[in-house]
């Protein structure tokens, strides 16, 4: 995962803080994975969530901005899993 102001830098390839998520009630399982960018404190957060009997995973991206600044943030991310001859993919 990688962002903006700080473009390409070391932190691509560093470990981020990475959770797993208790159980919810439907048996649904989540990660959570976030950073805190060195520059403006800009923090990130990424819920990756899988639910018993569906075939996609879901993502909430959370950016939160602690100053009173306005600040540009620029974000992407990949998400992947392994796929198989039958597997799809689309964009909502």
């Amino acid at each position: 995962m990688e962002h903006w102001p700080a473009g390409a830098h070391r932190r691509l390839h560093a470990a981020v803080d990475v959770d797993i998520l208790p159980p919810a009630k439907d048996g649904s399982r989540s990660v959570a994975i976030g950073e805190t960018e060195r520059i403006y404190r800009t923090q990130w957060t990424v819920i990756v969530t899988l639910r018993p009997g569906r075939a996609f995973i879901e993502e909430r991206i959370r950016i939160y901005n602690p100053t009173a600044i306005v600040r540009p943030y620029y974000f992407w991310n990949c998400t992947a899993m392994p796929t198989r001859p039958a597997s799809g993919s689309f964009t909502r």
